[in-house]
């Protein structure tokens, strides 16, 4: 199964090619600024100061800003994009995935993730790729402008430092992927507790909020811990990285100025001292980004597991022997069943069948294998269903909402199937009464298959399944 979300789809949308040309104008502005200042540095050292050297200097330092302030505005459309592109990849996903309403857990995972957390992880992992190419870019850039200026050492000595930084990197991804996974799936943990907080504060239940808030303080602790024990590993490869890159540049600059006999370039280097040691913050940033890859591809990927949704055979929590259908129909019946398939088979055109049977059986169940064998020809209508019609409004009881529901799609039904589960659960007599009457009407024209729990509506009529 394909993943939701990818590192490609994330550079599909356009405006992630215009945020990447920006980010190299602006650079490739920042690095010639380092040629401008060491140019008028030399001339000025010699007695005879070009100043076109300092007006290109000074235009350098004030022309990144244009470029920078587009590459925001494209980055903010390009994080926008991505996330529709992620919502409708998704949703497309969940759409008919029946299985994926197989646990409970699972089904608060997808909604936090569709809630919250998967547009945080893009709006990270668009920041990420723009940061990563902006550091790079300034690193390379003006690392390629000082060797022109004072010789290659110095992209020896830049390299021999990111190489070992780059080691320690290595050794420590392993540990930091894994922390960093732990630390995510406690967050994640952390905003289902929060989803399910309406219902167990708003009512004033006392003992539903101390279940709820021990919940929430054991998830909010594993998340601390975790995310302190990610951050500790990080922060301290932080400390080892930027020694392990300083301590040859550093001794390129001294051997520079041992053997340097020439004032210009003497004097050029002293002005440039300072860029030379920021390239060391940004190949520090550069691999800190790297360092960090293992941390998002962590999290990606626990994303995407959240929409693989496995074949769950749901038939097999149906147990046949338990479950008995009171047919209202007319002509013949349902009888006889001995599998799913049976059933299926006789299955008349039209009428209303009731499905029954204790708690377990698998009734709700049975109403899914139904919706999944039928597809676009049935409409499924689940228990306490939170389903989305042009006409419903707010305002409404639970009941009156459910009602509602029921006579818009009564009124506009383009299936052969109708499907509901628990509906007459939250209904008062008078309403139950009524929809009754048009369930009663709509089922001369189409098969109606509900499931009823309601006690003081049992009958022992009705077909066994599981019977021969």
């Amino acid at each position: 199964m394909k993943s939701v979300l990818t590192w490609p789809t994330l550079l599909r949308p356009r405006d992630s090619k215009s945020v990447l040309i920006l980010v190299c104008v602006q650079q490739c502005i920042v690095a010639a600024s380092v040629l401008f200042l060491a140019k008028f540095v030399s001339t000025l050292a010699l007695g005879h100061p070009n100043l076109l050297w300092l007006y290109l200097y000074l235009a350098s330092l004030v022309a990144p800003y244009l470029p920078a302030s587009f590459g925001v505005i494209f980055l903010k459309k390009w994080e926008i994009q991505s996330q529709k592109d992620f919502f409708s990849l998704a949703t497309d996903r969940l759409f008919g995935s029946i299985t994926s309403l197989t646990s409970g857990e699972k089904r608060l995972e997808k909604t936090s993730i569709l809630s919250k957390d998967g547009a945080l992880l893009i709006t990270d992992l668009t920041r990420y790729i723009f940061n990563t190419v902006l550091v790079a870019l300034n690193s390379l850039l003006s690392i390629l402008v000082i060797c022109w200026l004072f010789g290659s050492q110095f992209a020896i000595s830049y390299f021999i430092g990111a190489g070992i930084a780059a080691l320690l990197v290595y050794l420590v991804s392993p540990a930091n992927k894994k922390l960093s996974l732990i630390a995510e799936g406690h967050r994640i943990e952390l905003g289902q507790a929060l989803l399910t907080c309406d219902d167990n504060l708003v009512y004033g239940n006392a003992i539903n909020r101390d279940i709820w808030q021990n919940q929430f303080l054991k998830r909010f602790f594993l998340m601390r811990r975790s995310a302190i024990n990610a951050s500790y590993l990080q922060e301290m490869a932080s400390i080892a990285i930027p020694l392990a890159m300083f301590v040859p540049t550093l001794l390129s600059i001294w051997l520079f100025f041992k053997h340097s006999g020439n004032l210009a370039d003497s004097a050029a280097m002293a002005a440039t001292l300072p860029r030379v040691f920021l390239i060391l913050n940004s190949m520090t940033s550069l691999l800190y980004f790297l360092r960090n890859f293992s941390v998002l591809k962590g999290r990606l990927e626990k994303l995407n597991h959240a929409f693989q949704f496995e074949d769950e055979k749901i038939d097999k929590r149906i147990t046949l022997s338990a479950i008995r259908i009171e047919g209202r129909i007319e002509g013949q019946g349902v009888s006889r069943i001995g599998s799913l398939d049976d059933l299926i088979e006789q299955l008349p055109k039209v009428g209303w069948l009731t499905i029954r049977g204790k708690n377990g059986a698998g009734k709700s169940s049975l109403l899914l294998v139904l919706k999944q064998k039928f597809g676009h020809d049935a409409f499924y209508y689940p228990a306490n269903g939170k389903m989305l019609f042009e006409e419903n409004g707010g305002g409404y009881s639970t009941g009156n909402q459910m009602v509602n529901n029921l006579r818009i799609l009564f009124s506009q039904l383009p299936v052969k199937y109708l499907l509901l589960d628990e509906w007459d659960a939250n209904l008062d007599d008078h309403n139950r009464a009524i929809l009754s009457n048009e369930l009663q009407l709509i089922s001369k024209s189409i098969l109606v298959i509900d499931v009823r729990h309601r006690p003081d509506s049992e009958s022992s009529t009705g077909s066994r399944l599981g019977s021969t």
